[in-house]
């Protein structure tokens, strides 16, 4: 069963067929990501060496940070695209923001402070605390929605409370959440736990889109989604993957409105049976 999320458009999406990473911390200086220039264009050849074309620069934006955010990020932006051309990077770097859920976003957002995903200022990217979930989240998101944006949960299997109780997501995704699971959760880089929650999210219509979250030009938290693809082509089938990796970020960044997946009740096995499979698999061993 698909349904529409709501937005102030709706569109059809044509496929574009190439590799968009919607969350990336390359520009430099700005936050925990790439450090220098050097780091920055480094992170940069990665990426397109990984047959990525596009990047959305996510850099953190909470604290004291939230208000002219976008004027701040879009000119970093324009200034690391020259950098780019100069060195002859064929990448193209667009306008975003990682933002920290607070009560006062929907006002930031609201005055036009903080960066979207797209320039039409339909999707934006929300990071939550890790450990506990905020007892204002339902309201901000709420509001935002009011306000005619469509909230993008960044790596939700990252949450404790999250990838401990997935079902969680329902009701937000029934609601118009999207969510952004990372890269390097289904490759298992932040640990069995997490790469469990982001195979659940992914097979029971709970994930939207799937992006690198990359910090740095090597490593686990390097720009690159290739060999994410082929984990997802294993678990979901390529049309899952491509949906995820192509068709839905292609959709976000031209602001259009996605088709997606109604999400799945996510029933864990009973321990008698996950030791028994784990007997018989054993015994055919």
């Amino acid at each position: 069963m698909w349904r529409k999320v709501p937005a102030i458009i709706i569109t059809t999406i044509t496929p574009v067929m190439t590799m968009i990473d919607l969350h990336c911390h390359i520009l430099p200086g700005l936050d925990d990501g790439a450090r220098n220039e050097e780091e920055a264009l480094a992170m940069a050849e990665t990426a397109v060496k990984d047959g990525i074309t596009t990047i959305v620069a996510t850099p953190h934006v909470l604290d004291q940070g939230y208000r002219g955010a976008r004027e701040r990020i879009a000119a970093q932006v324009e200034d690391f695209n020259g950098k780019l051309r100069a060195a002859g990077i064929p990448l193209l770097i667009l306008p975003g923001a990682e933002v920290m859920a607070a009560p006062e976003v929907p006002g930031y957002f609201r005055a036009g402070d903080l960066p979207t995903l797209d320039a039409a200022g339909r999707y934006l990217l929300l990071e939550l605390p890790f450990q506990e979930s905020p007892w204002y989240l339902e309201r901000i998101l709420f509001e935002l929605r009011v306000a005619g944006v469509t909230p993008v949960l960044a790596h939700p299997e990252r949450y404790r409370y999250l990838r401990q109780s997935p079902n969680l997501l329902i009701p937000y995704i029934n609601n118009g959440l999207l969510t952004q699971i990372n890269a390097g959760s289904l490759l298992g880089y932040f640990g069995e736990e997490v790469r469990r929650a982001a195979e659940i999210m992914v097979t029971h219509g709970m994930a939207h889109l799937v992006a690198s979250d990359a910090h740095r030009p090597r490593g686990a938290r390097k720009p690159v989604l290739s060999s994410c693809r082929r984990e997802l082509t294993v678990l979901a089938g390529e049309e899952v993957a491509k949906r995820l990796l192509e068709e839905n970020p292609a959709g976000v960044i031209a602001g259009e409105t996605l088709q997606v997946e109604e999400p799945r009740e996510y029933r864990p096995a009973k321990k008698g049976f996950r030791r028994l499979v784990a007997w018989v698999s054993g015994k055919n061993c």
